[in-house]
């Protein structure tokens, strides 16, 4: 892992990812952009899968926060708790968010903003594996 926020490098190489590889997310990362074809106007469902290996579970409040961007707007905040010391071979889900989205193309956007700062300060970072999106109506 490259970014200066990793506090413990992965203990055995990182597996469990799908396709190309990983993004790796800190406070300096541009947006996580993925761009969206709707079929059909409804409420759909976002969730990240996601490896945090930056501390213990119990301590150091390492999670990730992140804003979910729905063409621009704030559509709600997904965090990804730390899984364990060196432990980024755990692939977790965050939370779901929920999105209206109408027919057509949209931009989906995982951005860090000032209020998705952590009690940590330092670390605010993760990697994250894929994007699921579902329509759930």
């Amino acid at each position: 892992l490259a970014s200066p926020e990793v506090s413990y490098q992965p203990a055995t190489p990182i597996e469990g990812w799908h396709g190309n590889g990983f993004v790796e997310l800190d406070h300096k990362s541009a947006p996580l952009t993925v761009d969206v074809d709707a079929d059909t106007d409804g409420t759909y469902a976002i969730t990240l899968v996601y490896a945090n290996g930056n501390g213990p579970v119990n301590t150091e409040n390492k999670c990730a926060i992140r804003t979910i961007e729905v063409d621009g707007t704030p559509a709600g905040t997904v965090v990804m708790p730390h899984r364990g010391v060196a432990n980024w071979n755990d692939w977790g889900r965050t939370n779901t968010v929920l999105v209206p989205l109408k027919v057509g193309s949209h931009k989906i956007a995982v951005t860090f903003r000032p209020e998705n700062e952590n009690m940590n300060l330092h670390t605010n970072h993760a990697i994250v594996d894929r994007m699921i999106i579902s329509k759930i109506k």
